[in-house]
């Protein structure tokens, strides 16, 4: 497989999956936190370099109009995907049940928001200085 057909294999599935923002309870939740605590920020901030020192090595990148580097943090039906570049970080999930019923379940909502809650504090782990 060429370069070119990675690249379209990576968009055809980004295609089935949902940006966890998406759902209307997660942006609840994440619009309420955000207003509360500016912490919640770092979770869409370059990370690629935290998550490296955090999750390891990514699973695998790709570049379209800039490098992307995905790691794969949830698995199971609805896998879990932290998709970090140079400005930014992004999530994404494949969702058994469709984009149309994905934005409303609030079951997937809390399993998104609790995976969040686990980034944020990985997150604020690595931020703090090592006590020598």
């Amino acid at each position: 497989m060429d370069h070119s057909q990675i690249i379209e294999a990576i968009e055809k599935k980004l295609m089935f999956s949902c940006n966890i923002m998406e759902n209307e309870h997660c942006l609840d939740w994440l619009t309420e936190k955000l207003t509360e605590d500016e912490s919640h920020e770092q979770l869409f901030q370059p990370n690629i370099e935290k998550f490296t020192k955090i999750f390891n090595s990514h699973q695998f990148s790709f570049n379209l109009d800039k490098d992307y580097y995905v790691w794969r943090l949830q698995r199971g039906a609805d896998k879990m995907y932290c998709i970090s570049h140079s400005e930014g970080t992004f999530y994404e999930i494949f969702y058994n049940g469709g984009k149309k019923r994905f934005g409303n379940d609030e079951k997937i909502a809390g399993a998104i928001i609790s995976f969040l809650d686990y980034v944020l504090e990985r997150l604020a782990t690595e931020a703090r200085p090592a006590v020598n």
